[in-house]
């Protein structure tokens, strides 16, 4: 399970990284969001961010090493569980377009993934794929 969490990771975060690196206001329009020029620059911080962590998540999804392993499930827990919390507001608010329940579901999915992979016991369970 930790390969399919790292790589649901990285097909949702890469596109978007790259895309929010090249044209935030383009990017975040989508979503019925303008940014302004200090938007874009705090937008393309956020852009270099997902891209580590989706690289991350690309380089290390063979990952055997129980540490890492255990590591990255975290990081993802977090990451996907906090990206919901912030953004459900926003969509309930009526900040954004529709178009953000997408990306809550796909964090919240990716967040319960997470979360189940680590119940699972240590060792040679945790790093099944």
């Amino acid at each position: 399970m930790f390969k399919l969490v790292c790589i649901l990771n990285a097909l949702m975060v890469l596109p978007f990284a790259v895309s929010v690196l090249i044209a935030p206001d383009f990017t975040f329009g989508q979503f019925g969001i303008d940014l302004g020029a200090e938007g874009a620059g705090v937008a393309r911080g956020y852009g270099a961010t997902a891209l580590g962590w989706g690289i991350a998540c690309v380089l290390l999804r063979d990952a055997a090493d129980a540490g890492v392993v255990r590591g990255m499930l975290i990081a993802s827990l977090v990451f996907n569980a906090v990206e919901v919390v912030i953004q459900v507001p926003v969509a309930l608010s009526g900040i954004a377009t529709a178009m953000i329940w997408t990306t809550i579901v796909g964090h919240a999915v990716v967040a319960v993934l997470s979360a189940v992979a680590l119940s699972r016991p240590t060792g040679a369970a945790l790093i099944a794929h």
